[in-house]
Parts: C-alpha cells; structure tokens; sequence
C-alpha cells in the first residue's frame, strides 16, 4: 500500500508540476503576446492623431478653395498673363508636360470678377499677385496616413492565446482588424483617384477622416483593456 501511495503521489505530483511550468509558459507567451498588440496600437495611434488634424485642414483648404497646387513667378510666364487664351496654352504646355493624362476641355475662363482654370471636371482658381501665379485647387494632394501595420489579430490567433484574453478584448481585436482593412482599402481609393485627377477626391477624404476618428476610440478602448491586463 505505502509503494502504491507513493506511486500515485509521484504521479500526481509530476502531473501537477508539468502542469503548472505550461501554465507559466502560457502566461509569459500571453504577455509577450499582449505587449506586442500594445506597441503596434500605440504606434498605429500615433499615425492617426497625426493624419487627423492634417486631414481636418486639407479638407477645410479644399472646401474653401485655398489648397495650393503650385506658384508660378510671373518673370517665368512668357505670356500676357490677362489673355485667358495664350495663358491656358502656356499653362497647359507647362502643367502637363510628360504627363499621360489628357483632357478633352483645358481652358482659362472668368466669372464673378475671377478666374479659373478649367480641366475636364476639375475648376482650379487663379490668383494673380505682384510677382507670382498661384493655382488652387483639388491637386498636388498629400494623403498622409493609410499605412497601418495590422498583425495583432493574426498574432493573437496564431499563437493560441485568444483562449486567454478577455472577450471584450477579442471583440474590440476582431473590430479593429475589419476597421483597419477598411481604411486601407479607403485610402487606395483616394491615391487611385489622386493620380487620375478626379474631382470627387473630397468624399473619400471625408471617409478616411470619419474611419481615423473611429480608430482613435478603438485604440484607446483597447490600451485602457490592456493596461488592466499587463
């Protein structure tokens, strides 16, 4: 009896022992995991904060018309720069030299004591100062952000620890990682539309700057769950 017991007791102990050095690798893996999802959201946030206000105030320069495409010094133009015909062939020679992009309709026309540069559908404003030309418009965009990294959802699955996360956690992890998805589709979309000239750039701005604003409440729900977690 006393060479069973100590039999069972080994066993168990054994049992009990393995048990505990995977449950000690487990939460070290869980932790590693965990931090890696947090530095990948701090650094995705500090991108969006960053895309946010400039994005605000390319959006505001669009809608008022004040987002500078280029500045041509009048010492530069070898045209009269008040006749709209000689100045749309200059401006057309100029701009779109090496350009593949062709436009049924490039010309300088007047209305309301102003002047602008018509390219298809596109209405860039002319202002002329002392010295220089300045065109305003929807071109010679920046798009800034777009690129987030997106691995947290794949690391967390991959490596099994999800069966040890918080599900609010893995809730807001599977959201993100649609979210994500989507702005990155949204700003290919922008750069597609950038590159050819279409006019209707604004809408997918406005659409980038909307899907930013929901990723700074996803990051920031998210760090507040990890914090507790760590």
């Amino acid at each position: 009896m006393l060479e069973f017991m100590s039999i069972v007791f080994a066993v168990t102990l054994a049992l009990v022992l393995d048990e505990w050095r995977q449950s000690v690798k487990d939460d070290k893996l869980r932790d590693r995991v965990l931090n890696s999802i947090k530095a990948e959201v701090l650094a995705n946030m500090e991108v969006v904060e960053q895309a946010i206000p400039y994005r605000q105030s390319l959006i505001q320069e669009l809608r008022e018309g004040r987002h500078e495409i280029v500045t041509l010094p009048l010492s530069d133009i070898p045209v009269d720069i008040n006749n709209d015909r000689r100045l749309s062939n200059y401006l057309e020679e100029a701009l779109l030299a090496g350009q593949r992009l062709a436009y049924d309709r490039f010309e300088v026309r007047r209305a309301n004591k102003e002047r602008f540069l018509i390219l298809n559908d596109n209405v860039w404003r002319l202002v002329v100062s002392s010295d220089s030309l300045k065109i305003y418009g929807s071109s010679n965009i920046q798009l800034r952000g777009g690129q987030l990294a997106n691995n947290a959802w794949q690391l967390s699955q991959a490596t099994q620890v999800m069966m040890k996360l918080p599900f609010k956690l893995i809730e807001l992890l599977a959201q993100l990682n649609s979210r994500q998805a989507t702005y990155t589709g949204v700003a290919t979309q922008a750069i597609e539309k950038i590159y050819s000239g279409d006019s209707k750039v604004m809408g997918v701005l406005q659409d980038m700057l909307w899907i930013e604003r929901q990723l700074k409440k996803d990051y920031e729900e998210i760090l507040t769950i990890l914090d507790e977690e760590l």
